[in-house]
């Protein structure tokens, strides 16, 4: 896979763990994913994943120490441990 960041333009190839889409589907990088986060004054952190750090899920789950994880990262988690 090939990934750009719609906000910054870094470019990373292969399969990369750390990277969400925006509303409109493009790709951004966990940096300006964050800090886009960080700007929001409504998200608290019980509706943010805390590996990833996604607020946009289709499924919420616990990783093993019961932190609240979006579904991508907790099957991650499941799988590789």
């Amino acid at each position: 896979y090939f990934y750009e960041c719609v906000k910054c333009g870094i470019t990373q190839l292969g399969h990369i763990k750390h990277w969400s889409t925006d509303i409109n589907g493009f790709n951004i990088c966990q940096k300006c994913n964050i800090s886009s986060i960080v700007n929001r004054k409504n998200i608290t952190s019980d509706n943010q994943c805390a590996n990833c750090y996604t607020i946009d899920t289709t499924l919420w789950r616990r990783n093993s120490s019961g932190e609240r994880v979006c579904n991508a990262c907790g099957l991650y988690y499941k799988l590789h441990g």
